[in-house]
């Protein structure tokens, strides 16, 4: 299988789901796992999703201004999903309707519980969280209110609150924990959502 033909295929779905179809992203972070030793599967695969794209060609962000401009944020992750046994975070966040940020990646620590899974991938989407915040704010579009990240693990939500058990989390680097210091300043808050509207 020629690897150069698998990466530049790859490498034009990245474009595409960076730029305007968060909806492939997920599956074109899978697809890049296999570009160095590619089987005709993977191939197959990644022409699946160009039929996709072609088959949803009106389907592409859409902007609408509503009376709020606040963020809103939903974020995600599995529990050693992938064949590394890493687990994958997930998040969107919306301005003004619209998604202006998203992600789908390995987590680069090994986790043994959905929590920690589920923590760390809320930790990633707090970060961006909070460079849109201080953007939004650069440019005059100052946000009042602490920003929703909606997650579907009450645990991590509890442990972000400083409620929950923060020992059992104790391994983690101290780089994901920031997200505390962010609830408490009152510039993101913590919801709630079953995992099927998640």
């Amino acid at each position: 299988m020629d690897s150069g033909l698998m990466r530049r295929l790859v490498g034009c779905l990245i474009y595409v789901a960076s730029s305007t179809r968060p909806d492939i992203a997920s599956c074109v972070s899978a697809l890049a796992s296999y570009v160095n030793d590619p089987s005709e599967a993977h191939l197959k695969l990644g022409k699946r999703v160009l039929r996709y794209l072609a088959g949803t060609k009106s389907t592409g962000l859409h902007f609408q201004a509503r009376g709020d401009l606040n963020l809103e944020a939903w974020c995600d992750a599995d529990l050693g999903g992938s064949d590394t046994r890493k687990s994958t975070t997930g998040y969107v966040i919306q301005y003004a309707g619209g998604p202006v940020l998203w992600k789908s990646s390995k987590q680069k620590a090994t986790v043994t519980s959905t929590t920690e899974a589920e923590y760390i991938a809320l930790s990633m989407c707090a970060r961006d969280v909070m460079y849109l915040r201080n953007l939004l704010s650069e440019m005059g579009f100052e946000q009042a209110q602490p920003t929703a990240v909606r997650g579907d693990n009450q645990a991590a939500g509890r442990i972000a609150k400083g409620a929950g058990s923060g020992t059992k989390l104790r391994h983690l680097d101290l780089h994901y924990h920031h997200v505390k210091d962010r609830v408490t300043e009152g510039r993101i808050k913590m919801e709630f959502v079953p995992g099927v509207e998640n």
